[in-house]
């Protein structure tokens, strides 16, 4: 989507203002947290800070890995181009 809103045609407005992703997680202000991974099986681990759940699987057409992280209610998952989560831990 083009940076100037005025430039974006009215169908690009109306598919960002009506996409179905996830709300993106902000990243806490300082510095970055990691993930501390703790092994909960074969191919999933979990953050021990934020309660991040991972689960690695196998591509369904390509031979390589790819990825699905989850938290509650919120989902992500390399398939769709999305990048591991930042650490947001829980209070």
């Amino acid at each position: 989507m083009p940076l100037n809103k005025a430039a974006a045609g009215p169908n690009q407005q109306r598919n960002a203002e009506t996409s179905l992703d996830p709300p993106v997680t902000p990243a806490p202000p300082g510095p970055v947290k990691r993930h501390r991974w703790d092994q909960t099986g074969k191919y999933s681990k979990r953050c021990r800070n934020c309660d991040l759940h991972a689960l690695r699987r196998p591509h369904p057409y390509a031979r390589s890995w790819w990825t699905e992280w989850n938290r509650g209610e919120q989902y992500w998952n390399t398939l769709q181009g999305d990048k591991t989560p930042p650490c947001t831990p829980t209070a």
